[in-house]
């Protein structure tokens, strides 16, 4: 199972790391990922280029096709950013029933 994969793949220097700062820096760093990685440079080339334009007479909408070159970029990002996402959710999670536990109200 790729769950069990990416687990095995976390060191406990990775957790440390990716646990630290806040939310909205975790959101700013995924973002920062999707623009360079997902999305590339649409200015000059697309990296999931179009197979179809959207046509209203026929209905046809506009298809990304992933090709091989742009998996092989993107997959190693993708994978590294489920594993921080499992991680930062469990720490999150832990740190809410810490909380709840003590009897103390939380906004993690």
């Amino acid at each position: 199972m790729i769950v069990a994969e990416l687990e095995s793949r976390i060191t406990p220097q990775d957790k440390a790391e990716w646990q630290k700062g806040s939310i909205e820096d975790w959101v700013m760093k995924a973002h920062r990922l999707a623009q360079t990685v997902a999305y590339g440079d649409l200015r000059n080339e697309n990296p999931a280029p179009i197979n179809a334009a959207y046509e209203p007479k026929t209905s046809i909408l506009k298809t990304a096709v992933i090709d091989r070159r742009y998996r092989r970029q993107a997959d190693p990002v993708i994978e590294l950013q489920l594993e921080k996402a499992g991680v930062r959710l469990a720490y999150l999670l832990d740190a809410s029933l810490m909380l709840s536990a003590a009897g103390v109200r939380n906004r993690v």
